[in-house]
């Protein structure tokens, strides 16, 4: 085969790769708060992170878990009954959701700067912490290295030092121009998502409804979102929280489903603090908040 010819299949390939991505992106509904709340933006660092509002009372704070559909709406289902008693603020991780996704280095360390700066800039007081999955460890090591911000911790099936099959090299694909795109648009399609929520992440299949796909998938088509997602498959978002954990001595709550996957770490870490109390709550798999919101919410308001 001629260079001629092997630059023009090239070039038809990415033509078609180009169109296919453009029609994705088309055919996604718009990407916006359907949360609630007040809707704002905290700037920082040239970039803006995104952050919904709402209620009075003591501060909590839902930090929603990275996956590549990440997003505040994993709390769709809490977000409401909980600010009926409390300051509820619920943020986009950068590079997820409505956040901005900048052309900088992912890693766990930098969600704990986010984290950290946010509750010292936006949360008037010590909050109360909400995390779900790896945001979990995030919130240890803030918690760790800002005891006076955080008033407690609900670790909600958290989750590190999982590793991906082929992670390395699937993140090397996203990293490419225009094919990584086209790699996360079939990861990311609609069918995909629901899949991966109906079989790995609910126990009952029937929760996943089209209102939750479209929001995952609107939020996929956004420009850079396959920076954030290379780094968690790369193993950049991973952080073990383990002896941090163990050595931490604020009041914390962990609550995971019954049925939840095996890489969840809820296990060992009520053993290694014996002061904490576990939830597990049965029928349910990784989002309790999701599958039992009533029965979760009750258990973030209770008393220490």
């Amino acid at each position: 085969m001629g260079l001629p010819r092997s630059v023009a299949l090239a070039g038809a390939g990415l033509g078609s790769l180009t169109a296919f991505n453009t029609w994705c992106r088309w055919s996604a509904s718009p990407a916006y708060n359907r949360l609630g709340g007040k809707p704002t933006y905290y700037e920082w660092h040239d970039s803006r992170v995104f952050y919904t509002v709402e209620g009075e009372g003591a501060p909590l704070v839902l930090i929603h878990r990275p996956h590549w559909a990440a997003a505040s709406y994993e709390w769709r289902r809490v977000f409401h009954p909980l600010a009926e008693q409390r300051r509820v603020y619920a943020l986009d991780l950068l590079g997820f959701g409505l956040s901005d996704r900048p052309a900088a280095p992912y890693d766990a360390a930098l969600y704990v700067r986010l984290l950290h700066d946010f509750l010292h800039t936006i949360v008037p007081s010590p909050a109360t912490i909400v995390a779900s999955g790896l945001s979990a460890a995030y919130t240890i090591a803030t918690a760790a290295a800002a005891p006076e911000r955080v008033q407690r911790l609900v670790l909600v099936s958290p989750t590190w030092g999982r590793r991906v099959c082929c992670g390395a090299a699937l993140a090397a694909l996203l990293r490419l121009p225009v094919v990584g795109t086209s790699a996360l648009n079939v990861l990311a399609s609609r069918r995909a998502l629901r899949h991966v929520l109906e079989e790995h992440t609910y126990y009952d299949p029937t929760l996943v409804d089209d209102d939750l796909v479209e929001a995952a998938y609107a939020v996929c088509q956004r420009p850079g979102s396959t920076r954030a997602v290379a780094a968690l498959l790369a193993g950049q978002l991973d952080e073990d929280a383990t002896s941090t954990w163990a050595a931490l001595r604020r009041p914390a709550l962990v609550v995971s489903g019954a049925e939840a996957p095996a890489e969840t770490v809820a296990p060992p870490l009520a053993q290694a603090r014996p002061d904490v109390r576990q939830v597990v709550v049965p029928a349910c798999g990784l989002l309790p908040h999701e599958e039992h919101p009533q029965r979760f919410a009750r258990l973030v308001l209770e008393p220490c």
